[in-house]
């Protein structure tokens, strides 16, 4: 439960930060809004991945990872363009390119505060 918690924190602190960062093409209006945007877009993530995993099984294989790692990159920035129109307008995109910013931004984020914060820590 812990766990979850802390990484529920870095995912609304990765999604904070990169909007800062990417200011000119995506805004979040009122800062508050990242609590329930950073596990819905987890949720959206974790279905995406896991039919991903599923149905592409065998061109994975092929590509050795790689298929999964950019088809699962382009539908979470696809998830994050999408969402914006049923947030009434908290999260504002500008394009696709900036959600693919968003996302890697976001993905460069979360990386460096896992490290800092412990979010992924595992039992010894």
């Amino acid at each position: 439960m812990r766990r979850m918690f802390i990484n529920w924190v870095i995912s609304a602190l990765a999604l904070l930060l990169a909007a800062a960062a990417l200011r000119q093409g995506v805004t979040i209006s009122p800062w508050w809004h990242v609590i329930w945007m950073a596990p819905l877009l987890g949720l959206i993530n974790a279905i995406v991945s896991g039919l991903i995993g599923f149905f592409g099984f065998p061109l994975n294989l092929l590509t050795l990872g790689c298929f999964g790692f950019v088809a699962s990159f382009l539908l979470y920035a696809a998830a994050i363009y999408f969402l914006q129109q049923y947030t009434r307008g908290i999260l504002t995109v500008e394009s696709f390119w900036w959600a693919l910013a968003l996302a890697a931004v976001m993905a460069l984020f979360s990386a460096v505060l896992n490290m800092f914060l412990g979010g992924d820590d595992r039992r010894r």
